[in-house]
């Protein structure tokens, strides 16, 4: 866990902390432990560098000016929301106030929930605050829907913080499903964050260890329904285990080998069949007389070892 005084992150840092997300090496919560921050710091980091917007900052910074009120080609429209302050949304996916001067604009950076910015104002009709995503703003302005079922809003790019317009597109609710599924830096995370998890898991490694015994004794006679059913989960679950899907990043993965069985020689199996003939006589005494299991007992008594 970050530390409760975390230090200040170097760009040199940053970058770097991009770098290894975008590889998909390490979670976000992982890089805020690893670089002693909080998880938010991260999140707005990434956010931030998935940004067009983001570079043209920077360079503004580098040149030692600030973020100009509108760039060369950006056109800008009222945003007719029910408001005392005025506020514009722009092509390029920004949002600027005259809330302290009706000449001169400001630019918004946003409230950043769940990789999405907002854009926090008071809503006159209703009498509260309400919070609209940068995007649908820039949708409800700038782009017209095909038709009345085009009613949810994606990023093409996958980037929540890249609401220019030629980013973004209206389609109906089959298509955005089908666009999330094609996300693959979100696939690949999920991916990895289910392979490496254990909390709110059903099993635990323990019993998972035991499963994969299991599975890899070559006189296995228990199913994989059975074994599933011992352990309260779906046969699938157990299916998954042995291919390597889940739980492949815990335990041991050496294949499990059965102690081999010590024979018996000709005289002790013939005094062990004279025992079983008597009556009046338990395979469990048998057993403990010669030292051996009662299974094995059992497996001379019905002729499934040592036959002759």
């Amino acid at each position: 866990m970050a530390s409760k005084n975390p230090i200040k992150i170097s760009v040199k840092d940053k970058a770097k902390i991009y770098k290894l997300f975008q590889e998909n090496n390490f979670t976000k919560q992982e890089l805020a432990a690893h670089f002693n921050c909080s998880l938010s710091v991260v999140k707005n980091l990434i956010a931030n560098f998935n940004s067009p917007l983001y570079y043209l900052r920077l360079q503004a910074k580098k040149a030692g000016t600030i973020e100009p009120i509108s760039y060369a080609g950006e056109i800008w429209k009222e945003i007719k929301y029910p408001t005392k302050t005025n506020y514009e949304i722009s092509t390029l996916g920004r949002v600027r106030s005259y809330y302290t001067n009706s000449d001169k604009p400001v630019i918004i950076r946003g409230v950043l929930q769940q990789g999405y910015l907002f854009l926090d104002y008071f809503n006159t009709d209703e009498n509260r605050r309400i919070k609209v995503p940068f995007h649908i703003l820039a949708g409800d302005h700038f782009i017209k829907k095909a038709t009345p079922a085009h009613n949810h809003l994606i990023h093409l790019d996958y980037k929540k913080t890249n609401n220019r317009i030629k980013n973004l597109m209206w389609v109906t609710e089959v298509e955005m499903y089908y666009h999330h599924s094609q996300n693959k830096a979100a696939n690949a995370a999920r991916e990895k964050a289910n392979a490496s998890r254990t909390t709110g898991a059903k099993l635990t490694l323990v019993q998972v260890e035991r499963i994969r015994k299991m599975l890899n004794d070559p006189l296995r006679k228990v199913t994989k329904t059975r074994i599933a059913a011992m352990y309260g989960i779906a046969p699938m679950t157990v299916y998954r285990i042995q291919s390597g899907e889940i739980w492949s990043t815990k335990g041991n993965h050496v294949t499990y080998k059965k102690k081999p069985m010590s024979l018996l020689d000709k005289a002790t199996v013939t005094a062990i069949k004279q025992k079983l003939n008597q009556k009046n006589i338990l395979q469990a005494e048998i057993a403990k007389e010669f030292g051996l299991t009662a299974t094995i007992i059992s497996r001379i008594k019905n002729g499934k070892t040592y036959k002759h």
